[in-house]
């Protein structure tokens, strides 16, 4: 029964969240206000944590301190396995108080629906393309110092979630990753960035399905989410070589993790 409700719940949050963005594409269309923008955004948020709450409250478990760093301009990097890693990071958003206006992202906007680029518009993201354009980075650094209030910046270096990839990886359960963000990052004063493991698991074993199925799966069957949260200082030199020490680093440690959580 409370699955049943947890589900009718998720269903009213997630209609809602349609039509605020819905009506933020109409509005933004024709009238290209900032506050009108913020407002939005602090509703559109609301629903999206609602609905992440709902479905994981009983189901994560973080293996360390989840506190984020708290500088003007955070940068969010976790591995990207499912689509799905994203209501994990409003989980974990909700858990530091991080409201609606302080979202952004640095995410594509081609290929993309309209409710898609309405919430990336509502958050100011930072748009790339096939590569992360120097002037856009600029911009939106510019914009995130200017607010009121600190940012918290969602990326995945790995750009494209592990289940839809065909290709190979130098690593087991990560995807290699692109450089260029963290080193336009660092060329524009970035020096820190959190960096998230999620692993996802049943029956002690590391979760394998589609992006289309997690859903049925965390609302209907028993998954288990392990979080770990590292903070680190991004080095001055030898960018490409330090990222991939740390996926490396980040691949031995769901590894390590797996075996403790089995033992």
């Amino acid at each position: 029964m409370l699955i049943i409700i947890k589900f009718f719940l998720c269903f009213f949050y997630l209609i809602n969240f349609i039509i605020i963005n819905l009506l933020w594409f109409y509005f933004f269309t024709y009238f290209e206000n900032n506050l009108l923008r913020i407002y939005f955004s602090k509703i559109s948020i609301f629903f999206l944590t609602n609905i992440s709450t709902l479905l994981l409250h009983n189901k994560i478990q973080f293996l360390n301190e989840y506190k984020l760093l708290q500088n003007k301009i955070n940068i969010i990097n976790a591995n990207h396995t499912y689509q799905f890693d994203l209501f994990v990071l409003y989980y974990i958003f909700e858990k530091n108080n991080v409201k609606g206006n302080q979202y952004s992202s640095i995410s594509s906007n081609k290929n993309i629906g309209i409710i898609d680029k309405s919430i990336l518009n509502i958050i100011n993201a930072c748009y790339i393309d096939n590569e992360l354009k120097e002037n856009n980075l600029e911009k939106s650094i510019k914009i995130w110092n200017n607010r009121k209030v600190n940012t918290y910046v969602i990326n995945f270096f790995e750009g494209i979630c592990k289940c839809d990839f065909k290709g190979d990886s130098k690593y087991k359960y990560l995807l290699n990753p692109k450089y260029i963000t963290l080193i336009k990052l660092k060329k524009n004063g970035i020096n820190t960035i959190n960096d998230i493991n999620i692993i996802y698991t049943q029956n002690g074993k590391i979760l394998n399905c589609k992006n289309i199925d997690i859903y049925y799966k965390i609302i209907f069957e028993d998954i288990k989410i392990f979080v770990e949260i590292n903070k680190y200082n991004i080095p001055n030199n030898n960018l490409e070589k330090w990222i991939d020490n740390l996926y490396l680093l980040k691949d031995k440690k769901i590894s390590k993790n797996l075996i403790y959580l089995n033992k």
